[in-house]
């Protein structure tokens, strides 16, 4: 009964009453102090102490760090050294993982600087041991349950026959050996991103300079027009590609390969499979690419209406040594969900109906200029909508906002 359960809240509140938010306090305007800091970015900490004194260094003591990304971040810095030996690295954005290398330089002696990072989350648990708790026996094997065991085992074999044993024929095994793009693809693309209308294996990229001017030729119907280090890169409507042109309405990969006002391409791209702009690509050096797999035509999996470009670079590219600099691995972000929605390019998927009660949800909105455009399809039933926004504010205060659209 419904009535029973507000009651039995009741009750509860009344009794136990809220610990942390006072509600008059709420009315009033007056908000529950925030104990912890505001997450704008990820931070990279730690501490650092002369080698032979193991005491702080001098106020000149700066750390040098290189931070080299799954999602081909990469971030060369140099952090002072602070009171007491701190040094601090904030506003850091990545994916996955990240390789951290680092080195001190201790400018008024020649001694070294001992380094300990810490680490790169917001550790929010407060841990406590109980020294009340009693130790374990240790377990003695039963030897009944073993005998049982062994008895029943020995009844079985001889019920069914199972430790007659049969001797087969010759088998022969027929193996097919697979082709190198076939093992590249197993070893670098997930079951979701294996098939690709075209799939590109660099031999020897020594001498192009850039990631464009080697595509240049390589894939049919793809257009790379302007300078090869900044151009504008689309796919040919008669090579694949969307024809009608009501379908290259504004999405998020065009906001995402922006630059200067200007669209640089409608292709969603992708590095290691998580999307990036067309500038990272530009940015990527052709040596660090393994293998590259190309869809002219619209991707479901990637939402990706003018198609897409999945680059994946050499395997532990990011986590070779560099020489003279200690390294550690840190933690990024998780990369976000793609939620499912249906792509009408052609006729065939324009023809399905379409019953869908969840039409768009995008869990990383991308803002500019304090607005964001998002686009999505109707399904053949809808009339009227509810549009619910939830996030947070630039105090990390939560927001949520809903309304009604006929």
């Amino acid at each position: 009964d419904d009535s029973l359960h507000r009651a039995a809240l009741d009750l509860l509140m009344q009794t136990q009453a809220w610990r942390r938010i006072e509600w008059k306090e709420v009315m009033s305007g007056k908000m529950a102090p925030i104990k912890y800091f505001i997450e704008t970015g990820i931070s990279v900490q730690g501490t650092a102490k002369d080698s032979k004194t193991l005491l702080p260094p001098d106020k000149d003591a700066k750390i040098n760090l290189v931070l080299k990304g799954d999602d081909s971040t990469s971030v060369i810095v140099e952090a002072p050294v602070l009171s007491k030996g701190v040094f601090a690295v904030n506003e850091l954005d990545f994916r996955k993982k990240a390789t951290l290398y680092y080195k001190g330089a201790n400018m008024n002696t020649t001694r070294g600087l001992e380094i300990q990072i810490k680490p790169n989350y917001v550790d929010t648990v407060k841990w406590q041991y109980n020294k009340n708790i009693p130790k374990a026996e240790p377990l003695e094997a039963n030897a009944d349950a073993a005998a049982k065991s062994n008895l029943l085992k020995a009844y079985y074999d001889n019920r069914f026959g199972l430790d007659n044993g049969t001797t087969l024929g010759n088998v022969t095994v027929v193996t097919k050996t697979k082709t190198r793009e076939q093992k590249l693809t197993d070893e670098y693309a997930s079951d979701w991103y294996k098939n690709s209308d075209f799939t590109l294996i660099p031999d020897s990229l020594s001498g192009f300079s850039s990631v464009w001017q080697w595509l240049q030729g390589q894939v049919p119907g793809l257009n790379i027009s302007g300078d090869v280090f900044n151009p504008k890169v689309n796919f040919s409507r008669f090579s694949g590609g969307i024809s009608d042109p009501s379908m290259l309405s504004e999405t998020v990969y065009e906001t995402l390969n922006t630059v200067d006002g200007e669209v640089k391409s409608s292709i969603a791209f992708f590095i290691n499979e998580m999307p990036v702009s067309i500038e990272q690509v530009s940015a990527l050096s052709p040596r660090d690419i393994a293998l590259l797999k190309v869809n002219r035509m619209p991707n479901v999996i990637s939402n990706a209406t003018a198609g897409s470009m999945f680059i994946y670079t050499q395997k532990n590219l990011a986590y070779k040594n560099i020489p003279g600099m200690d390294k550690t691995t840190l933690t990024g972000y998780t990369v976000a969900k793609t939620y499912f929605e249906p792509i009408y390019a052609t006729p065939e998927s324009k023809s399905v109906m379409d019953k869908r009660s969840s039409l768009y949800w995008n869990p990383a909105v991308k803002i500019k200029d304090k607005q964001a455009v998002i686009g999505f399809y109707n399904s053949d039933a809808t009339k009227k909508y509810v549009v619910v926004v939830e996030g947070l504010d630039k105090n990390g205060m939560p927001i949520r906002a809903e309304k009604k659209v006929e």
